[in-house]
Parts: structure tokens; sequence; C-alpha cells
């Protein structure tokens, strides 16, 4: 069974419940942590911070939710599981590989748009993805990312027929980030 989401700030309190929910002669290895993509650099801070109060070892499994949702679904040995669409989770919850009570809502997002600095292209809103100018939108695959979900969900309500050619689905936001460093002229629809 695992714990399933945490609010962030708390992140160590909930390791420490991890390991108090487990009898002692049972926490023989490291914790296990299954995080969306987009929590890598704060969930590493974290782990580090707490294993260096505990003692106690946190192994990270980042990547997309709906694939680490997969993988628990598949007998992933996973202690805490650190979503970025809660649906995720209560479908978990629905199958009973969750500890009951231990499901916490950890953030809220919403979607900005990402361009680099160097870009010619003028957006600062959703809807000035219609320019003429824009030739390619960058986001999240809409078939393993919650928030590549929402940005399909929210280019269909601006273009007709939605993302259509100039929308490339590049994988976890990390990716799409890495690669939109690359080019100036691409447009990334994100969490904020």
């Amino acid at each position: 069974m695992l714990y399933a989401g945490a609010l962030l700030v708390v992140v160590p309190v909930c390791l420490a419940a991890c390991l108090s929910a487990q009898s002692d002669d049972r926490v023989s290895g490291p914790l296990t942590v299954s995080a969306a993509a987009d929590l890598t650099y704060a969930f590493q801070e974290i782990g580090e911070a707490f294993e260096a109060e505990t003692g106690y070892a946190v192994v990270f499994n980042f990547g997309s939710t709906g694939q680490l949702a997969q993988q628990i679904e598949q007998g992933a040995p996973v202690d805490l599981f650190a979503a970025a669409n809660v649906s995720f989770i209560e479908d978990l919850e629905r199958q009973g590989l969750i500890l009951a009570g231990t499901k916490q809502l950890y953030a809220r997002g919403r979607l900005t748009l990402w361009l680099r600095a160097d870009s010619p292209l003028e957006v600062s809103r959703i809807e000035d993805l219609t320019q003429p100018g824009v030739r390619r939108i960058a986001i999240a695959n809409p078939d393993h990312a919650p928030y590549g979900m929402a940005a399909r969900q929210a280019l269909h309500c601006i273009r007709a027929g939605g993302c259509g050619p100039i929308c490339r689905r590049r994988g976890t936001e990390r990716k799409v980030l890495t690669k939109l460093a690359a080019s100036p002229r691409e447009i990334y629809v994100s969490r904020y």
C-alpha cells in the first residue's frame, strides 16, 4: 500500500509517516517515492534534507503521472505517490491500492505560456496563439501528463479542431522545457 499525494511543504513529515506506518522489522530498505516529473528538483532537495535528518534513504521514480499510476497498478513497490492529477489517485483508491485516509491535495495548478526571452513572438494570453506567426506549440503528452490534457483542452477552445499540425506532444514537462530552450519560435503551454 502507498501514501497518495502530500503537501509539498510537509513531504518530510509524510515520508516519516511512511516509516512509522511500517513495523521496525519491515523498514529495511529505502523509501520509494514516485512523483510527477515536474517535481524532480523540489523533491530531490527535500529528499536530501530528509535523508540528512533521519538517516533513511529515499529513492525517487519521476515520470508522467499516468505512467507512474500504471506502474503502481502493475505492482511497483511505492511508499509515496505525488501525482499531478487527482484522478489518477482516485483510480488507485477505487482499486484499493492506496492506504485509506492518506490522500492529500498538495497543490493546485493552472496553465501558463512559456517562450524564450529572445522569441520574436508577442504572446501573453492563450488567445494570442491564434496569431499567424505562431507556428509551433509544444505541450506535454496528453496521453500521460495531466497538464498535457489540460493544454489540449484549452487549445481546443481557441482553435477549431484543437492543436492541429502546429502542436507537438513532447513527453513530460521536463522534456518539453529542454526542447523549448533550443527553439526561440516555439511556445509551451504548461502548468504554473
